[in-house]
């Protein structure tokens, strides 16, 4: 049967979180930009444990380096490019190709290249054997094979094909570097029994379904996709792509429309080809919601995986618990306290909070009591400051010094990746797919705003492709 698991990134604070709780991961990641001495001896560690670990290729260093260089050059052309979207009028977010200006789409492709010219001496600096040396050092049982870097190069500097003109040929030219990078890891002897991933790079539906043909024709049965780049895109769309534009029935965010697309048009593109995916690993998918589509998106064979980081950093930068209810909504401390005082279950359950509220006390009719003294005022962040009535009287809402090493802060990213691995161990690999659209609906009520308006673009995506 195949497999739906949550990787935890592998780091010092994660291990000791862990263990402390006698929590045992679904798996690591530990990614070679990270690799030092101190994460060497975890990632043995891990191994010795019988742990999998999943070798990431430190693309996202390389990604940020590249731009970085270029956003400010570039500032110009996505004011105009902004300028133009506006132009549309309201109800609309994607000019069709007559209505691009010739000025603004030659501007567009040379800045398009210019970007392709600095990937390419990014990747000769890293030189894809000294990757593999690397990731290989760790002792992986599963590994993300050198890639190519241009598809979210172009994305994260806002250079979408609908401006620049290019083809679903030329996202295909550059997955030939993939292609041949994943060739050489696989042929490795060393990589005789680790599982070996290709990245797929591609901007929608159309473009990853021909690539992911392209993948499937060479052999390749284990694909990776970054996601991370991908939700920090704060525009929205009128239309997708599944063979022929289609207007979604009502506008969504481009960061949810896109993950639709590329992961039913992975689907599609070996489906075409008659081959079996076998595992498919997205990178940075940090969105719990999100984690409906994948399962909708992915046959009954093909074992998924996730990793992200999120689970870390809305715990400690944004003092934000997910709920053990509600597919993993987002619940921040001042709610979680107002819950409490209004008399509801905030639905929070992990090893980690009952640690907690053992070590540090759990205390709703204190809490209630203090708010009564203060005539039921709102709380406020500084209420729940550890050393306050309302800190004390709730830690597992208390703001926390000390950052990610605060027991506050421990307890609450342990939770949120507890969380994370029970929706993961919830999707099934028999029906799936079915389960993933009845998951997306059902998601798509209970949320409002973007993530609804996602969640619904997600499900048209998916009644549609394949068409």
């Amino acid at each position: 049967m195949a497999t739906a698991r949550f990787v935890a990134n592998l780091r010092p604070q994660t291990v000791e979180i862990f263990d402390a709780a006698g929590y045992r991961p679904e798996g690591w990641l530990l990614s070679s930009h990270r690799l030092n001495r101190r994460t060497a001896a975890l990632a043995e560690w891990a191994r010795e444990k019988g742990y999998d670990l999943f070798a990431d290729n430190g693309a996202k260093d390389d990604i940020e380096q590249v731009i970085d260089l270029h956003r400010a050059a570039q500032e110009p052309l996505r004011h105009r490019i902004r300028d133009l979207r506006r132009s549309l009028g309201r109800d609309r977010r994607i000019p069709w190709p007559r209505e691009v200006p010739a000025g603004l789409r030659r501007d567009a492709r040379r800045a398009a290249r210019d970007v392709v010219s600095e990937v390419e001496r990014v990747l000769d600096a890293r030189p894809p054997a000294r990757i593999l040396d690397e990731q290989l050092s760790m002792d992986p049982t599963h590994l993300i094979a050198p890639e190519d870097i241009t598809n979210a190069c172009l994305i994260g500097l806002g250079l979408e094909r609908e401006i620049t003109g290019w083809t679903t040929a030329d996202y295909r030219a550059r997955a030939r570097i993939t292609v041949d990078r994943w060739e050489a890891a696989r042929s490795d002897p060393r990589c005789r029994d680790v599982r070996v991933y290709a990245t797929l790079g591609a901007p929608d539906y159309n473009a990853a379904r021909s690539v992911a043909a392209m993948f499937a024709r060479a052999g390749i049965d284990r694909v990776a996709f970054g996601f991370a780049g991908v939700n920090l895109d704060a525009t929205a769309l009128d239309v997708f792509w599944c063979g022929n534009r289609r207007a979604l029935a009502v506008p969504a965010p481009r960061r949810h429309v896109r993950t639709a697309e590329v992961l039913f048009g992975i689907r599609d593109g070996y489906r075409d080809e008659r081959r079996r995916l076998r595992g498919f690993h997205a990178l940075g998918l940090g969105s719990r919601a999100q984690l409906t589509v994948l399962a909708a998106s992915m046959d009954w064979y093909t074992d998924i995986s996730v990793d992200a980081m999120s689970a870390v950093y809305d715990a400690v930068r944004d003092r934000t618990l997910y709920s053990s209810r509600g597919w993993g909504d987002r619940i921040g401390v001042l709610e979680g306290a107002q819950s409490v005082l209004a008399g509801s279950d905030p639905g929070l359950r992990s090893t980690f909070l009952r640690r907690l509220r053992r070590s540090h006390g759990h205390s709703p009719g204190d809490a209630r009591a203090w708010w009564e003294s203060v005539q039921r005022r709102d709380p406020t962040l500084a209420d729940l400051a550890p050393a306050e009535p309302l800190g004390t009287a709730l830690p597992v809402f208390a703001t926390a010094r000390g950052g990610s090493d605060a027991e506050q802060s421990r307890a609450r990213t342990g939770h949120n990746h507890a969380v994370v691995d029970d929706l993961m161990g919830a999707i099934p690999s028999s029906r799936r797919a079915d389960w993933g659209r009845e998951a997306i609906a059902t998601v798509a009520d209970q949320r409002t705003g973007p993530t609804r308006r996602g969640l619904l673009a997600a499900g048209q995506i998916a009644t549609t492709a394949g068409e």
